[in-house]
């Protein structure tokens, strides 16, 4: 994270395609928590580094194979998106290449998404037989 002025710069690091893991997920959550006390943040861009992709989603071969501990990674997901939508300062995505999975999630948990004419946006996790962990804060039953 970046600040520049009072625009906070976001960047998720993990080229080539900014895979979300559980760990760059719970940094997101941190830089959240830090950001929600820092008075002098007026807004937030949420960005990627490379050219690829904002991010292609979340790093499968992390995926767990038990149900318990599938519904505990998406409640973990759910807390990154959600540490992202609750903060005070206006969020803006700014989109790029593959908006995949995991990736589209924490674009939606932003106020205003730009996307540049390379966006690609999509949720391929569904051919998994996984359900986006996103609507889980929008009330669908989990």
């Amino acid at each position: 994270m970046s600040i520049h002025g009072s625009v906070a710069q976001l960047t998720i690091c993990s080229e080539p395609l900014n895979l979300l893991t559980m760990a760059i997920r719970a940094e997101i959550e941190q830089i959240a928590t830090t950001l929600g006390s820092n008075e002098s943040v007026r807004a937030v861009v949420v960005t990627a580094a490379g050219h690829r992709a904002f991010s292609a989603g979340s790093d499968i071969r992390e995926f767990p194979s038990g149900r318990d501990a599938g519904r505990e990674r998406a409640k973990r997901e759910q807390a990154c998106c959600d540490a992202l939508a609750d903060l005070r300062q206006p969020m803006i995505a700014a989109l790029f290449g593959h908006v995949l999975g995991g990736g589209l999630e924490l674009a939606l948990a932003c106020d205003f998404r730009i996307a540049d004419a390379t966006a690609q946006l999509g949720f391929p996790e569904v051919k998994l037989g996984v359900f986006p962990a996103v609507a889980e804060r929008s009330g669908y039953p989990s």
